[in-house]
């Protein structure tokens, strides 16, 4: 049970203590005011000791219209966060810190966050988390154990800073960034023991500049994406091989006609690197 008291723009009061978490959007329609209808983020947030009496907040806030910001609360002992805030009107996610966590699935889909960071050592599994969130323009994950990423910022259309620390636990990253159209610039990611990426940036239309995949190994398209020439360069040199890279027709005739070309061909042979 929850308890959800509102001072307009003073402070905001959450209480989430030892209650099943399955009536959690009950309460807090029961305890909200109701009369604001659109808010900012607080200057005061005052929470106290939480108990989680479940370690599963799935739905949790699902499509609640109240839920706007969540404070650095504690959320050890939590592991499964399945939709807890999806369609609702969260814009601030302060807690940062999931350290038990091994599943995210659809957990902050289509909401209203514009910035978001996560610590989340323990995941596994990070599906649709971020994806149509049409305001996100920023997003930093530490995930070292991460494995699956299936449409993790599927058509997140504004987001332009991503920040992805994944071992090499990662196998299927298939369209992780699907839809991005505004993503430009990617740093180098450990592909090493990924196996499905090859509609990764499916519609990545503005995607231009890459680091590079290290021990990429799996097929991949660059089919929507103008990569410099450089880019393609740098997928060609941290490649472990044996697979087809698509490219965009531009990016390929430009490619073609750049300093790198003769010394790419070259690698693609050693390595069994196909153009498509």
């Amino acid at each position: 049970k929850i308890r959800l008291h509102v001072v307009p723009f003073t402070k905001i009061q959450l209480d989430i203590i030892d209650r099943d978490a399955t009536i959690g959007n009950e309460y807090i329609q029961k305890y909200y005011d109701g009369s604001i209808t659109s808010l900012t983020k607080y200057p005061s947030i005052l929470v106290p000791n939480i108990k989680w009496k479940s370690n599963n907040i799935t739905t949790l806030f699902y499509s609640n219209p109240y839920i706007v910001y969540v404070p650095k609360i504690d959320f050890k002992g939590i592991t499964t966060m399945t939709q807890t805030f999806h369609a609702s009107s969260l814009i601030y996610f302060d807690a940062v810190n999931l350290p038990d966590v091994t599943s995210l699935i659809n957990t902050f889909r289509n909401t209203k966050i514009k910035e978001l960071s996560l610590n989340i050592p323990s995941c596994k599994t990070a599906q649709f988390t971020v994806g149509q969130c049409v305001y996100l323009t920023k997003i930093s994950i530490i995930a070292p154990s991460l494995n699956n990423t299936l449409q993790l910022f599927y058509d997140d259309n504004k987001l332009v800073d991503v920040h992805l620390e994944i071992g090499n636990t990662w196998t299927n990253a298939d369209q992780t960034f699907r839809g991005c159209t505004s993503l430009k610039t990617l740093h180098l990611l450990d592909f090493s023991n990924v196996t499905s990426a090859e509609s990764i940036f499916l519609n990545c239309s503005s995607l231009t500049n890459i680091e590079g995949f290290i021990g990429l190994k799996t097929n991949i398209s660059f089919s929507s994406s103008p990569l410099t020439p450089l880019s393609v360069h740098n997928v060609i040199e941290q490649a472990l091989g044996n697979f087809t890279l698509t490219l965009h027709a531009d990016s390929k005739a430009n490619w073609e006609a750049s300093e790198y070309y003769e010394q790419d061909l070259i690698t693609m042979i050693e390595k069994n690197i196909t153009i498509a």
